[in-house]
């Protein structure tokens, strides 16, 4: 009976890991902020190609790495917390 529970209580735990605080910190590693600051851009002008940091052409990553965090700026109240979440999933659905 043990053994069943087992992946259960992993899969929960990594939940509670990976979900506590999502929105505690604002954006501190460069990347993400840089990645934010990118699909904001693409968001705000929307022309995708090439994208832009800066006002500047961006292009250190395909267009398809910044379309995860523009469609979450397109539609939500507190992107950073959203994108965050969205990485939490994919990372527990791994």
């Amino acid at each position: 009976m043990r053994s069943r529970l087992a992946p259960l209580l992993l899969v929960l735990l990594v939940a509670a890991v990976l979900f506590t605080g999502l929105d505690a910190l604002p954006l501190t590693d460069q990347r993400e902020a840089r990645d934010a600051q990118v699909a904001r851009e693409v968001v705000a002008s929307r022309n995708v190609l090439p994208p832009q940091h800066g006002g500047r052409p961006h292009f250190e990553k395909p267009i398809a790495a910044y379309a995860p965090e523009a469609l979450i700026a397109l539609d939500s109240r507190d992107p950073t917390r959203d994108s965050r979440a969205w990485r939490a999933i994919v990372a527990l659905a791994l």
